[in-house]
């Protein structure tokens, strides 16, 4: 009975920091594709990102639909991976899941600040 009860309150706790943390997460991604469309189709900026630079600057018609495919299958897979092996993590994990969601906002960000610059910066034409 006791051992039951310890696995609860942890899984509890577990389930009350991860699941915050997955869902801004989920949210960073959103905030990501939408930046980057926006970023590339109004502003006219360029991938930097070398692995996706070929795909996100291709004239292909469904790639933002592929994108946030992509990015939703990153998402379920990191719930998944959370979820189904608990037991086996710990606090470090748990940084390591602070850390992708951190990493994923500052490209969020990164993505406002190049349509800021783009939109309102001031650049001399060559």
């Amino acid at each position: 009975m006791i051992n039951t009860l310890k696995n609860f309150g942890k899984n509890l706790v577990f389930a009350t920091i991860i699941t915050p943390i997955l869902l801004l997460t989920a949210l960073g991604h959103l905030a990501d594709i939408m930046t980057t469309w926006y970023a590339i189709t109004i502003t006219g900026a360029k991938e930097a990102n070398p692995f996706l630079a070929w795909f996100v600057n291709s004239s292909f018609k469904g790639k933002w639909a592929v994108l946030t495919g992509i990015k939703a299958l990153v998402v379920r897979h990191e719930a998944q991976v959370a979820y189904e092996y608990r037991q086996y993590y710990g606090a470090g994990f748990i940084k390591a899941m602070f850390i992708s969601c951190a990493f994923v906002w500052a490209v969020a960000a990164w993505n406002c600040s190049v349509i800021l610059r783009r939109t309102y910066g001031r650049r001399k034409e060559a």
